[in-house]
């Protein structure tokens, strides 16, 4: 298009009259639009990816741990369930060991014992053939204490998982989440763990990641990136207008309730398993503060909420 409108022979240009003539193709303004839109959208995607990278590589130290814990556990590969049980095999191989001893080796005479009376009177070491003296043990024989090797097993009396409400599956999560960094399905089968259940399944699943989803709406538990972690290990870590706010969810409307009744629903509510004498001292500011704006009405021990 510019070369067809130069002028000139020896020296060929582009003068401002043929620029002034010259149309130049422009993209419509919606699609402008569009392309910006576009451009801003995929940059704050990188920026995502790039804080994951960088919360990616500030964990890569811990991975080997997390690599050897996941194997000692068992999660590292799928499981067979129709594989022997780590108690039987370990069961098995101490009878393998204990028969082969027995044709391979002599049996011991037992060592005669001195009786207590012997054991008391004896202040003198006795000779040996030596002629050392050997010194007599008077400690009476202990019984050993043996336990069977193995992964720890959930316990049998569990209840279904359908049947725990929310309030009573925030506790759980609380306690899951207090060890730090974990990724969903770390957290999850710690959850399982607590209830009695070994694996995740179709069913439960689906049904943990719904109290999951509550947990985070109640400040239990925040997301970075992959990670989760406990967002407030005690009352102190929430900001006053989310206790308020959660403070009013747990009363029902047109109902009056007794003071440590409310503090009992509201710590369920937040998943502590108990009421500490600072999660008291918290209530009772926040009560106050409810009451002179308005939001609960007091009447001798009972409170209410207004709206």
């Amino acid at each position: 298009m510019i070369k067809d409108e130069q002028v000139g022979v020896a020296q060929q240009h582009f003068n401002i009259g043929s620029m002034r003539k010259l149309a130049l193709p422009v993209i419509p303004l919606t699609e402008q639009t569009e392309i910006n839109r576009l451009i801003r959208t995929m940059n704050k995607f990188v920026d995502q990816l790039e804080e994951n990278m960088h919360a990616l590589l500030e964990r890569l130290p811990h991975l080997d741990e997390r690599i050897l814990e996941k194997t000692f556990r068992g999660n590292l590969v799928p499981q067979d369930p129709s594989d022997e049980p780590a108690t039987a095999l370990l069961a098995r191989i101490r009878a393998e060991s204990i028969a082969s001893d027995g044709q391979s080796r002599p049996r011991r005479e037992p060592r005669p014992q001195q009786t207590t009376n012997n054991r008391a009177s004896s202040s003198d070491n006795t000779p040996g053939d030596d002629g050392i003296p050997i010194p007599v043990d008077s400690t009476p024989d202990l019984p050993v204490a043996t336990a069977e090797l193995g992964p720890t097993k959930p316990p049998t009396d569990r209840c279904p998982i359908e049947d725990y409400t929310t309030d009573e599956m925030m506790s759980h999560f609380r306690a899951a989440s207090r060890g730090g960094d974990t990724t969903e399905d770390d957290l999850l089968r710690s959850v399982l763990l607590r209830l009695g259940y070994e694996r995740l399944g179709p069913k439960v699943t689906p049904i943990l990641k719904g109290h999951l989803k509550a947990a985070v709406g109640r400040g239990i538990i925040e997301r970075e990136g992959f990670f989760l972690r406990c967002a407030t290990p005690t009352i102190k870590h929430y900001d006053a207008a989310f206790l308020m706010k959660s403070l009013t969810s747990v009363m029902r409307k047109d109902h009056a309730h007794e003071r440590d009744e409310v503090i009992q629903a509201l710590t369920a509510h937040l998943g502590y398993s108990a009421v500490s004498d600072a999660m008291r001292e918290t209530m009772k500011t926040l009560f106050n503060s409810a009451i002179r704006q308005g939001l609960l009405a007091r009447d001798g021990k009972l409170i209410s909420r207004t709206a």
